[in-house]
């Protein structure tokens, strides 16, 4: 058990150069509206691997160009899991702002027959708050390994009619795989390489979060979502100890809240997992909303788990601990 966690949690550079794919990667989609057309490129794409974001976009990624005057390039995060050669991920892309995202479970098979030597089936659309993004999308690529970079990247497409939409292109970070135990135990269901997952919460741990969020504004709006199965998992919502919601039942649309905040202290969000579905273990999404940007974190808890947030308005006095 202990030498299969380190397989699926080692997300450093040397693992990758063993061709274990299990990690954070991060890169672009971009969106070609008039298609693409192949051509013999070198990828140029650089990503800061600590900080986990794109140091420069290139003007042509590998393998393709563009036919189009009104690409779009979309910033994302590409979570997998690489066990046996069978693989899972999921692909997180961003609003040009950076409030908004959208995540896509798929499963990876190598197809090394074919020009594209790994194909992403689309399975499910996880969350979606960004507009005008397909619904689902397949993704055909290769993994590049020189003795100084790993690259992933190809096109994506239409899984109705084949239309090709565009191309991508990651490289990994030293950030842990943080996925939802829900969609590993269903990707399990179907491949049967993932040992001992009735013991999931002793390698999959939860999401512990304690932040403060300084604010101007005179009220919080936060919202969460279901990013796993739909099995009735069901959370509690507390504000400075007093009760919002009771086994509030986690589905993949926002649950709103709005919380109003005073200058003379701070308030305190807690998010508890009081009971959990079919299958153990519960995943969301929780967005929050200040006057001055909007965080996202995506949560993994167990029964009796809880997360922290407090927020404390500018000027207000210190909260003691």
């Amino acid at each position: 058990m202990r030498f299969f966690l380190t397989i699926i949690f080692c997300t450093f550079f040397a693992a990758l150069s063993a061709q274990n794919k299990t990690g954070v990667w991060y890169g672009v989609i971009v969106f070609e509206p008039d298609g693409v057309r192949e051509v013999d490129s070198e990828p140029r794409i650089r990503v800061d691997a600590q900080a986990g974001r794109i140091v420069n976009v290139p003007p042509i990624y590998a393998g393709s160009m563009s036919l189009s005057k009104s690409r779009t390039y979309t910033k994302a995060k590409l979570e997998i899991v690489d066990t046996a050669n069978q693989m899972m991920a999921v692909l997180t892309t961003f609003s040009a702002d950076q409030k908004k995202l959208s995540a896509y479970l798929f499963y990876l098979s190598a197809t090394p027959t074919e020009k594209y030597n790994y194909y992403a089936k689309a399975v499910r659309c996880l969350v979606n708050e960004t507009e005008h993004t397909p619904s689902l999308f397949d993704l055909h690529g290769n993994f590049i390994f020189t003795d100084t970079s790993v690259v992933f990247s190809g096109i994506w497409e239409s899984p109705f009619g084949k239309s090709r939409l565009g191309k991508f292109s990651f490289q990994p970070s030293i950030q842990s795989v943080n996925v939802n135990p829900e969609l590993l135990v269903q990707w399990n269901d179907i491949v049967k390489v993932v040992p001992a997952l009735t013991d999931i919460e002793s390698w999959a741990p939860s999401t512990s979060n304690f932040d403060t969020l300084l604010t101007k504004s005179f009220y919080i709006d936060f919202s969460i979502a279901e990013t796993g199965v739909m099995d009735n998992d069901t959370l509690s919502v507390l504000l400075d100890g007093q009760v919002l919601e009771e086994n509030l039942v986690l589905t993949d649309k926002k649950h709103d809240f709005r919380v109003n905040i005073t200058t003379k202290d701070y308030h305190q969000l807690t998010i508890r997992t009081k009971s959990e579905g079919s299958i153990k273990g519960t995943g969301y999404l929780l967005s929050i909303s200040t006057k001055e940007n909007v965080y996202k974190y995506n949560l993994t808890q167990y029964k009796y788990n809880q997360s922290d947030w407090f927020f404390h308005k500018v000027g207000s006095r210190d909260r003691s601990n």
